[in-house]
């Protein structure tokens, strides 16, 4: 992932953010929503909205992880 940051980079870019364009959402936000979506739309819970927060962002690091090491 050259020139990817710890969060995977912009996503949804829109323009350089140096001359006033939009980042968009990194790759790692896109990712924890697409976990955040699936999780509910099975009815989880897991005992809290700060839990199923932390869960979807450990599960974007997951993929994070798993899509460096497979180029």
């Amino acid at each position: 992932m050259s020139g990817d940051t710890k969060d995977g980079g912009p996503a949804f870019a829109h323009g350089d953010p140096t001359n006033g364009g939009d980042p968009g959402m990194s790759k790692r936000e896109v990712y924890a929503l697409g976990a955040l979506v699936g999780l509910l739309g099975r009815g989880a819970n897991l005992h809290g909205p700060e839990t199923l927060a932390n869960c979807c962002f450990e599960m974007a690091d997951a993929m994070l992880k798993a899509r460096q090491s497979n180029g």
